[in-house]
């Protein structure tokens, strides 16, 4: 179910945390939360990401483009969720892509081809792109197996 958050290209922390809310609240399994940044004040996001996790729901989030440690990005740095940094074909970590102790994996996230909202085929770089390939497979394996939970399915991947 796509959450739209956005506010003229900008996202707020209160959005943020009601986009959590209504995904949960409306029967999500998996979250792909594939924005963030460095927030001083961090609670509410994580709050929000409590409330996921304990309605059994699965947190996948990018760990940001910043080429910094993520342990002062939020969500990233949240221990709860899967956090998702980019590499590239030769398998190593993208120069962009945040790293750190919390990363969890990591997936594609170099010279993606995707759709822009006119419709045309572009080549684009980024941790989203790497959190959306992580969220897909936790959701085939939420789809085989239903009654994993999602820190059974954080296991796996």
């Amino acid at each position: 179910m796509p959450v739209r958050i956005l506010e003229n290209k900008d996202v707020s922390v209160e959005n943020l945390v009601k986009g959590i809310k209504y995904a949960v609240d409306n029967g999500a399994d998996i979250l792909n939360i594939s924005i963030g940044g460095e927030v001083t004040d961090c609670s509410e996001i994580d709050n929000a990401i409590r409330y996921a996790d304990d309605n059994n729901v699965t947190v996948i989030v990018a760990a940001g483009n910043a080429k910094k440690e993520i342990k002062t990005y939020c969500p990233a740095h949240n221990e709860s969720v899967i956090t998702v940094s980019a590499v590239t074909s030769k398998n190593v970590r993208a120069t962009y892509s945040n790293y750190g102790e919390s990363v969890d994996c990591c997936a594609p996230g170099d010279n993606v081809d995707g759709y822009n909202a006119n419709g045309e085929l572009t080549t684009a770089n980024g941790t989203s792109f790497s959190a959306a390939y992580i969220s897909a497979g936790a959701a085939m394996i939420k789809l085989e197996n239903p009654e994993y939970t999602a820190r059974e399915i954080q296991q796996i991947i």
